[in-house]
């Protein structure tokens, strides 16, 4: 076997972490045993299910901002904070489907020391 390169696992984790993201979204903020009810066989159910206010597979602003950071990170070759929260003020005044509001309080340009 091949040990994947670093690219590769960084791509993997992003992946992933998108993919368990638009997987729990619907149920994020749900009652307590919401995915149970909705889900009572073990193993079964863990497709993109949607719901929530979340289009099946939709990600989350946790992803969106996340994407941004990498986004970052590749273009500019290190981290570069005000070119990060930049990419966050256009993202939040795109009007994502989700953003939380200290995400929009962090986000206001009146308010940013960056």
């Amino acid at each position: 076997m091949i040990a994947p390169s670093r690219t590769n696992r960084a791509l993997g984790a992003v992946i992933g972490s998108a993919v368990g993201d638009a997987l729990g979204a619907p149920f994020e903020f749900g009652p307590e045993h919401a995915f149970s009810a909705r889900f009572p066989r073990p193993g079964h159910g863990g497709e993109m299910c949607g719901g929530g206010g979340w289009d099946p597979g939709e990600a989350t602003d946790d992803t969106q901002m996340a994407v941004l950071v990498g986004q970052s990170l590749l273009e500019r070759g290190g981290l570069e904070l005000p070119d990060v929260f930049r990419r966050f003020q256009r993202w939040a005044a795109a009007e994502p489907t989700d953003i939380g509001p200290a995400d929009r309080g962090r986000t206001d340009p009146r308010r940013s020391r960056l």
